[in-house]
């Protein structure tokens, strides 16, 4: 039998001695950095479990129960456990755990992260209850030091369906099958379509094609952004060559911003086909915020083919004022929360007249997003946004409209 078939026998031998209870693991987070640094990590993991085991006599003297190791992970399985306890223990153990020091060894630490599964006689399968604490422990959205599996939140179905949704968004992507829909930005002067937004769609089961937008973070997390935003850009590019007169937008995840190789793709695409002054890259303003070094450089280098840039939801992610004298910024989308707003808030008004303001003075364009009806669309004029984009114009569609719906 494998080192794991016997680790999941032994588990589930425990577990038929109980009742109903709590199986709660804690992974020791750092583990793989303490082999490197000092060597080994196993040290750790002893003061680790005797940080556990301390905890859960105070919390629930006298009682039994067992324990289970693998590798960075603790398994402790508490017959009759209720859901606060198991809460109290994991808020016990994280605070030592954080503040356990090793005046022998400064470089030493604790980072832990905890998860916990309630089971009963009727579910109490070692296997499933093994592959939950690990998923809950190796969850990329958690933030939080402890998570309790709890089915009626529907946690597995809500991975099913985005895992479906990465489906169609990978087949599109092989068979080269999504679109692009496009959304005219309209020049507030001369209310003449100024430039075209370019938004990713793919086809579903049925064949109509949906927005990618949805599947965007999730693209994110599994490493597929890299290759969507690779296409986007081929995309893109050959639309200009094939249009002569026509000025494109696309949106570039924060990832692919920070990789070398979507950089060098992208200027090997530039020097090849001359399309300069056409293309308008939007990136988020928590992208500048979080990776200002790295961004500014990929703007400058595509700069120089003739790129132009866009901070898009710009208000959302609080870039200072002062920061947009030295940013190469050639366009800022206003976020859309501002716009939505703007004909009975105040604060809205002026947050929109102070970007204007500024705007005018470095010559950046300003483009007011979501504007969706005729009353916020006169509000915008007469605060002097340069341009609009909305549902009121036109809304995102295959076919690029030739004149706004006003």
């Amino acid at each position: 039998m494998t080192e794991l078939g016997t680790r999941i026998k032994n588990l589930q031998a425990d577990l038929d001695k109980t009742g109903y209870g709590y199986c709660v693991s804690f992974r020791l987070l750092n583990y793989d950095e303490l082999k490197v640094t000092i060597g080994q990590a196993s040290k750790v993991m002893i003061a680790f479990n005797e940080i556990i085991d301390t905890v859960y006599r105070q919390l629930k003297p006298n009682s039994l129960f067992y324990t289970h190791y693998q590798s960075d992970r603790i398994i402790l399985i508490s017959p009759q456990a209720s859901a606060d306890l198991v809460r109290d223990i994991a808020l016990q153990v994280h605070s030592a755990s954080q503040l356990y020091i090793d005046d022998t060894n400064i470089e030493i630490y604790i980072n832990c992260r905890i998860a916990s599964v309630a089971f009963s006689q009727m579910t109490c399968q070692a296997e499933k209850i093994d592959n939950l604490l690990n998923f809950l422990l190796s969850n990329p959205d958690c933030q939080n030091y402890y998570q309790q599996y709890i089915p009626k939140q529907q946690i597995l179905e809500e991975i099913r369906k985005s895992n479906q949704q990465l489906h169609y968004l990978r087949k599109a992507l092989l068979e080269k099958s999504m679109v692009f829909a496009y959304q005219p930005v309209i020049n507030s002067r001369t209310m003449k379509i100024h430039y075209y937004e370019c938004l990713l769609r793919i086809p579903d089961i049925d064949n109509n094609f949906i927005s990618a937008g949805s599947s965007i973070l999730q693209a994110e997390k599994n490493g597929l952004i890299f290759i969507i935003d690779r296409i986007v850009l081929e995309m893109v590019i050959k639309e200009l060559v094939a249009n002569p007169d026509l000025t494109l937008a696309i949106n570039i995840s924060n990832i692919s911003m920070l990789d070398d190789n979507i950089l060098l793709f992208a200027k090997e695409l530039l020097q090849q086909y001359d399309i300069f002054g056409r293309l308008i890259i939007e990136i988020t303003e928590t992208t500048l915020n979080q990776h200002y070094k790295k961004t500014t450089a990929f703007i400058n280098e595509l700069k120089k083919f003739g790129c132009r840039f866009a901070i898009d939801d710009f208000g959302a992610g609080f870039t200072s004022f002062r920061q947009l004298q030295n940013l190469p910024i050639d366009i800022i989308k206003i976020d859309g929360s501002y716009v939505r707003n703007i004909q009975n808030d105040q604060q809205s008004q002026d947050f929109i007249s102070r970007i204007i303001k500024i705007s005018e003075d470095l010559n950046i364009l300003t483009v007011a997003e979501f504007v969706e009806n005729n009353d916020i669309a006169q509000c915008i004029i007469n605060l002097k946004v340069g341009a609009m984009q909305g549902n009121f114009f036109a809304p995102a569609s295959l076919i690029r409209a030739s004149t706004t719906n006003i």
